[in-house]
């Protein structure tokens, strides 16, 4: 009547990537004919050096079942405790970012000219480092302690022969052991909150211990009796495991262990391909002259959902179909602001009356640069940003699913064929990175003020099916093959502006507005190119070019006199086949079967046939246009139209041409006992 299963272990997870070549700063050269874009790339990767994550992990857990006619009585607890040594330095060897190829040339032969240079002598679009402030410039890393205390307990009843239903709750309290690094300039600095209103920070105060809790109830309902028909199905709420690396951005991020340098459309970093030649002077023990902080709001909650499902199983013959629909909504998910980001204070005039900035130049209407932008966005200017962690309930989806399968048995035919729908919707599709979490965010009010929109991980359409057939042949050989098919839409894109259309220091982030006609269409005369190469690309040319693009796109045609939706854009679906084929020799000895199995994969094996086939789309751009401020006279923002190999016209999607878009195959052989 009575069983207990009790669990101790140790996990050590040790994840590492080294850089292979020597120190060098990171080289983004973008390219001229399309504002935002990267013509190359080269020089150490900017996210790899001395980059390390090692995890040690203390798990208890006790488990105990208890039987009583029609219950099933289950309690537990469990205990981990968790320590993370995350070491991070993104740009420790610095990074330049040039509008042109000539411009990198001009400032690499200066550097070769004079290696002791203290201005450039081109513009360096951006430029950004971080460094130690460490004693002796020891590399600086970030150690999290982490406990999750939890308990259940869970009832499992018979109320009726066909009739199951489980109910129980659950109790989690994640907390932290420790406290952050002080930084007692950021404590007596004021930031504002996404809302624009004052508040503090603090690098030292971590979220506080909070219980969790979640309850469910599930049934099974087996309707006559002979598991023909089940229906089954329940709700509650479900927590995981806290993603404790979020807190990590905190414990790493904090002025006092490193600074930040991040600056743009300055001459007062010269290139060079000595790292540390921009370093400033540092006093350990005393917060960096720049840097950037993440902190987390002290009432932050871990991830929390509330889900309910309905099913169906129904037996037709040697068929199982399967209906199920689930619906889940966020009762607590992640937000990102930066807190360092001064309020917008006005807005563009004209059609795309979205709010602007106060880092424009109101003479000429283009964005300002360098220590003047750092001084107008920035709350406090030697803080680059302060990206701040907070809680709600942000987010839900929808799934649909319906199945028809014949199983396979040992031998014969075996089938099915699959159909889901998803919808899945958030504020932020969140990454382990706090400032990249914030900025790589679409919006069209700003990235402190994102609106529910359709996740990246949304999956619309998704066809599956697989058809296998097996054989034995004198009960010493088996051959089996099975066709796997899959149709589905490739993902979800965004069109956005090139550059930073509102001024909020963030590029490629904000949402484009789809005008209703030509009239609302505001575009620049520009030339690229230089001599018999060079072309020009009249504001009459644009306006044509862009209607004849929005007039072929089906989701921008649709959605005229509005802001492109984040992830608006569903890229079209795309099927492949792969191929599974093995041979079987198996003899039983000692009373087991041992089995030499040779085997042979193909995938998309339809393009093996057909060179057209399993061959999926890219965008030929997401950023059709670039932002080029706003008309000083009117306050009507200005954009051209980016060029796509020399050309406007253009169409939304091309042909890939990845690994995955043409024919693989693999063989191989395996023993079984």
């Amino acid at each position: 009547k009575l069983n207990n299963d009790m669990i101790f272990g140790f996990t050590a997870n040790r994840d590492y990537r080294e850089a292979l070549a020597g120190s060098m700063p990171t080289i983004d050269i973008l390219n001229p004919r399309i504002t935002g874009y990267n013509y190359i790339t080269f020089g150490s990767e900017a996210f790899t050096p001395n980059n390390m994550l090692n995890t040690n992990t203390w798990q208890f857990s006790d488990n105990m079942t208890y039987y009583a006619n029609k219950h099933t009585l289950s309690f537990g607890v469990n205990f981990e405790s968790f320590k993370y040594f995350n070491q991070f330095t993104p740009t420790i060897n610095g990074q330049y970012v040039f509008d042109s190829l000539g411009s990198f040339y001009a400032a690499a032969n200066a550097f070769l000219a004079d290696p002791t240079l203290t201005t450039s002598p081109v513009n360096v679009r951006r430029y950004a480092l971080s460094y130690s402030n460490l004693e002796g410039g020891a590399l600086w890393a970030a150690v999290t302690k982490a406990r999750n205390l939890g308990f259940y307990i869970q009832d499992e009843v018979t109320i009726e022969q066909r009739l199951n239903v489980t109910y129980g709750v659950r109790f989690d309290i994640p907390f932290f052991s420790g406290s952050g690094y002080t930084n007692t300039e950021v404590d007596g600095m004021t930031f504002v909150n996404e809302r624009g209103d004052p508040t503090t920070l603090s690098t030292s105060k971590l979220p506080t211990a909070k219980l969790m809790i979640s309850p469910r109830v599930g049934f099974n309902y087996d309707v006559d009796g002979t598991r023909r028909t089940q229906i089954r199905g329940g709700m509650g709420l479900f927590a995981g495991r806290p993603a404790f690396v979020w807190i990590s951005n905190q414990m790493g991020n904090n002025g006092m262990q490193s600074g930040s340098i991040s600056i743009d459309n300055t001459t007062a970093y010269p290139f060079s391909t000595d790292p540390k030649a921009h370093i400033p002077a540092t006093n350990p023990g005393t917060p960096a002259s720049s840097y950037n902080i993440a902190t987390t709001q002290r009432d932050f909650r871990f991830p929390q959902v509330f889900r309910t499902n309905l099913a169906v199983d129904q037996r037709i013959g040697s068929l199982v179909a399967t209906a199920v629909l689930m619906f889940t909504q966020s009762v607590s998910n992640v937000y990102y602001y930066n807190a360092n980001l001064k309020p917008a204070t006005e807005t563009f005039n004209g059609p795309d009356n979205r709010p602007r900035y106060s880092t424009f130049n109101t003479t000429t209407g283009a964005v300002l640069s360098g220590s003047a932008f750092n001084n107008a966005a920035r709350v406090n200017p030697k803080i680059t940003d302060a990206t701040v962690l907070k809680s709600g309930p942000y987010g839900q989806s929808f799934m649909a699913t319906i199945k028809i399968e014949k199983p396979m048995r040992a031998q014969g035919f075996g089938y099915m064929i699959a159909y889901n729908f998803g919808r899945s919707r958030d504020f932020v599709s969140a990454g382990s990175i706090a400032s990249s979490s914030w900025t790589g965010n679409k919006t069209v009010y700003g990235n402190n003020n994102p609106t529910l929109a359709f996740s990246d991980n949304d999956l619309r359409h998704r066809i599956i099916g697989n058809v296998s057939f097996r054989k034995e042949f004198a009960k010493a050989i088996a051959l089996q093959i099975s066709l796997f098919a899959q149709s589905q839409n490739q993902g979800r894109v965004s069109y956005a502006y090139s550059g930073d259309m509102n001024g909020d220091g963030i590029s490629g982030n904000d949402l484009i507005y789809i005008p209703r006609n030509t009239s609302e269409m505001q575009f620049q005369t520009y030339t690229v190119g230089s001599g018999s190469s060079a072309t020009t690309f009249t504001a009459a040319q644009q306006t044509a070019a862009w209607e004849k693009f929005i007039s072929q796109d089906g989701y921008l045609s649709k959605h005229r006199g509005e802001y492109a939706g984040r992830n608006g854009l569903n890229l079209p679906m795309v099927t492949r086949f792969d191929l599974n084929a093995m041979l079987e020799f198996f003899r039983t000895i000692g009373g087991q079967r041992h089995t030499i199995q040779l085997r042979m994969d193909v995938f998309n094996v339809g393009n093996l046939i057909n060179h057209a086939w399993g061959v999926g789309y890219v965008m030929n751009t997401t950023t059709p246009l670039a932002a080029r401020g706003y008309n000083p006279a009117t306050g009507v923002p200005i954009f051209r139209m980016n060029a796509v190999n020399n050309s406007l016209d253009y169409t939304t999607t091309r042909r890939s041409a990845a690994l995955i878009d043409v024919w693989q195959a693999q063989w191989g052989i395996r023993y079984i006992f």
